[in-house]
C-alpha cells in the first residue's frame, strides 16, 4: 500500500518531475559533447603571459609556495607587460605550441578571471631570462587548477625549451664560441621545432575529471526532486483524513512507513540510473570502468541522507504550497556551496567552508578524489563515506521520531 501510494502522490506531481529530468538529461549530453572531437590544440591552456623583473640575486626572496608567487610580484610591482630580451621572447615564441595566450587581461584581473573561468591561469615569464643562471631560469604558472593532465606536461615542454637553451650555451662555450643570446635562442628554437606535440601521458584523466563534474552536477537536480516529490508524500501521509484512513485497513502505520520508505529509494535509484545511462553515453569507456562505478555508488550513497532529510521536511512544514519554495533554495544553495556547479578549486575557502554542513558537499569531495586517484585517497573517501551515513543515520532518526509523534497525536 504504501509504495503504490508514494508513487500515485508522485503522479500528482510529474509535470515537475519531468521538468528536471529534462535538465538532468540535456546537461548529460551537454557534457559528453563539449568533450567530442578533442584534438591537441584543444588542450592548449588558455592564459595571458606576463614578463617578471626577477634576477639572480632576487630569486631568492620569491616565495616558496609557487601559488603565492603571482601574488608577491603584484604587490612589488615586478609583473611588466613587454620584454626586449631575446630569450625571453624566444621562450614566448615557442610557449606559443602549447598554451593559448589570452590578450587584454590586466595583470591586476588575473585571478578574477581564474575564479570565473575565463583562464586556466597565468603564465609568468622572467623579462631578462638571458641574464639568469639556468639554476635560477624558472617560470611560473600561476592557477588554482588541479587538473594536472594538461599542465604537468606543458610545463615539462617549456621546462626542455629553458635546458636545451642551456646546453647549447654550455657546449659553445666550451667549443671557444660565445654565441650571444640571440643565436642562442635561435638555434634552441630550430633544434626543437618537431618537437612541439605533447604526448599526454593518461588522455583519460580530461574525461574522467569532466564524468566527476557531471556526476556533481547531477546532486542538484537529484537534491531538488527528491527533496520535492519526498517532502509533498509526506506532508500528504501525515494529513488526518489521510491517517484516519489508514487506521481503518488492515495495514499497521510501521508496515506503511516501509512501503514508502521504499518507494522513496525506487525513485532515488531511478534518477540514479538515468544518470548512469547518461554518463555511458557521453564518456562509455570511463563510466564503464571501475571508476566509473564507484561514482556511481558514491550518488547513490548520496540519496540516503537526501531522502530522510525530504522525509523530515515533509514531516515538519505545515502548508504543502512551501515545499517547492523549500526544494529549489535547498538545492541551489547546497549546489552552489559544495562545488555542484564550480569545480572546488574555484571556489573560496570561506565557501567550501559552509558548503561542508550540506550532504552534497562530501560527495562532490569524494567525486575529486575518485577522479585524482583512489589508491592515494582511500582514507579520505572513507571518511566522507562516513560522514554521509551519519547525515543519513541522524536525518532517519528524527524522522522516525516525528512520525511517532504525529501518529499518536491525530490518535
Amino acid at each position: 500500500m504504501g509504495f503504490k501510494l508514494f508513487f500515485k502522490i508522485v503522479k500528482a506531481n510529474f509535470v515537475s518531475f519531468l521538468a528536471y529530468v529534462l535538465i538532468l538529461v540535456v546537461s548529460g549530453l551537454m557534457f559528453g559533447l563539449s568533450d567530442s572531437g578533442a584534438t591537441n590544440e584543444d588542450f592548449k591552456i588558455l592564459a595571458p603571459v606576463y614578463y617578471a623583473n626577477i634576477t639572480n640575486e632576487t630569486v631568492d626572496d620569491l616565495p616558496s609556495d609557487n601559488t603565492l608567487i603571482f601574488d608577491y610580484l603584484m604587490d612589488n610591482n615586478l609583473i611588466s607587460e613587454e620584454s626586449d630580451d631575446p630569450f625571453s621572447q624566444g621562450f614566448y615564441t615557442y610557449t606559443l605550441n602549447f598554451v593559448n595566450v589570452k590578450k587584454n587581461i590586466k595583470p591586476s584581473e588575473v585571478n578574477d578571471a581564474i575564479y570565473a573561468g575565463v583562464v586556466r591561469g597565468a603564465l609568468i615569464i622572467p623579462k631578462d631570462l638571458s641574464t639568469l643562471t639556468r639554476e635560477n631560469a624558472l617560470f611560473i604558472f600561476h592557477t588554482n587548477s588541479q587538473d594536472l593532465a594538461t599542465i604537468t606536461p606543458t610545463k615539462a615542454a617549456l621546462n626542455k625549451f629553458i635546458n636545451t637553451y642551456h646546453d647549447l650555451k654550455e657546449v659553445s662555450a666550451t667549443a671557444g664560441n660565445n654565441l650571444s643570446a640571440t643565436e642562442l635562442t635561435n638555434k634552441t628554437l630550430i633544434a626543437l621545432e618537431k618537437e612541439t606535440e605533447i604526448v599526454y601521458e593518461n588522455p583519460n584523466r580530461t574525461k574522467l575529471s569532466m564524468l566527476s563534474h557531471f556526476f556533481s552536477f547531477s546532486t542538484y537536480i537529484m537534491s531538488a526532486v527528491i527533496i520535492l516529490l519526498v517532502s509533498i508524500v509526506m506532508y500528504e501521509i501525515k494529513r488526518r483524513e489521510i491517517l484516519m484512513r489508514i487506521s481503518i485497513t488492515p495495514y499497521s502505520m510501521p508496515r506503511l512507513i516501509v512501503g514508502l520508505i521504499f518507494g522513496a529509494i525506487t525513485l532515488s535509484l531511478l534518477l540514479v540510473g538515468l544518470v548512469y545511462v547518461l554518463a555511458i553515453i557521453s564518456y562509455p569507456k570511463i563510466a564503464l570502468s571501475i571508476t566509473g562505478l564507484y561514482l556511481t555508488l558514491n550518488i547513490m550513497l548520496f540519496t540516503l541522507p537526501l531522502t530522510a532529510l525530504a522525509m523530515v521536511i515533509g514531516l515538519v512544514i505545515s502548508k504543502a504550497e512551501i515545499v517547492s519554495i523549500i526544494s529549489t533554495v535547498f538545492a541551489l544553495a547546497q549546489a552552489f556551496f559544495s562545488g555542484a556547479f564550480l569545480p572546488t578549486f574555484l571556489l573560496p575557502k570561506s565557501i567550501i567552508n559552509v558548503g561542508k554542513v550540506f550532504p552534497a558537499s562530501h560527495t562532490v569531495t569524494i567525486n575529486n578524489l575518485l577522479a585524482e586517484g583512489l589508491n592515494t585517497n582511500g582514507p579520505s573517501i572513507l571518511l566522507n563515506i562516513g560522514i554521509l551515513l551519519a547525515y543519513f543515520a541522524v536525518f532517519l532518526t528524527i524522522a522516525i521520531i516525528l512520525s511517532k509523534k504525529i501518529t499518536k497525536r491525530e490518535g
